[in-house]
């Protein structure tokens, strides 16, 4: 989690896709969380689409759940499986 304190208001991208996984980040509170999140997402899923909620703390990624889960782990955040 970073030490920023500002929080930004980030335009949600809703898609429907079949092969999508939600986590919730509730330590992801700021525009900089969210640059660290989708560039470590990049590093490990390349070419998956992303997209944030900031407003709501959730990620929706195509991939496999547990390589989304270790990529917002490595980058210090703390996902939760999306209901």
């Amino acid at each position: 989690m970073c030490g920023c304190s500002s929080k930004t208001q980030a335009t949600a991208e809703r898609t429907t896709r079949e092969n999508a996984v939600e986590f919730h980040v509730g330590d992801m509170t700021c525009g900089h969380c969210e640059k660290a999140i989708r560039s470590a997402l990049a590093e490990r899923l390349p070419g998956a689409a992303v997209d944030v909620d900031l407003s709501r703390h959730v990620v929706r990624v195509d991939g496999d759940a547990a390589v989304v889960k270790e990529a917002i782990t490595a980058a210090g955040y703390t996902p939760e499986m999306h209901a």
